[in-house]
């Protein structure tokens, strides 16, 4: 891929990735049977077309998604004033350290966004003194052909995949 258009695909997602700025996180799904993958959820709640029925979801979860959503592959860390309270490593038991910890972030506000290179890593800072950052190095877990993390806006959804490029995508009805 040409370098001009690496460079503007970098640039159109670090717009993309600052509409989360301001937006309240109001789930997080995450827990046993899928490792260190979890997805956070902004934005409007829309009605799911079939309610889910995962024992481990709230009533809300199973019976909306939502409009804007980050679902994170690579390693990450989720501090509280400085101190790790969960990453990607932590016991993804549903009672466990990365659920509770990731839980805390429900509520809270997205204060603010860094990200110079979202194909290298990004970080949002949360009401309360939170600070989620993800970092881009899925590559030596997953191989070439994967993402670290996938931002999900009402119209399209851009990923930072492991070779360090990006992709966007139109989202279709749900």
């Amino acid at each position: 891929m040409p370098v001009l258009i690496v460079l503007q695909m970098k640039n159109e997602m670090l717009k993309a990735i600052n509409i989360l700025h301001g937006e309240e996180c109001w789930s997080c799904v995450a827990g046993k049977g899928t490792g260190s993958i979890f997805s956070l959820q902004f934005g409007d709640r829309v009605p799911r077309v079939r309610a889910l029925n995962n024992p481990h979801l709230t009533e809300e979860e199973k019976n909306f998604d939502s409009d804007m959503s980050i679902m994170v592959w690579s390693s990450w860390n989720l501090k509280r004033q400085g101190a790790i309270i969960c990453n990607s490593e932590s016991n993804n038991a549903n009672d466990g350290p990365m659920v509770q910890g990731l839980k805390e972030l429900i509520g809270k506000k997205v204060e603010s966004i860094h990200a110079e290179d979202p194909t290298e890593q990004i970080a949002l800072s949360f009401e309360g003194g939170y600070d989620l950052k993800i970092f881009c190095d899925g590559f030596q877990t997953y191989g070439s052909d994967s993402e670290n993390y996938t931002l999900f806006l009402p119209e399209v959804s851009y990923s930072a995949t492991t070779d360090g490029n990006i992709e966007r995508e139109g989202r279709t009805s749900r």
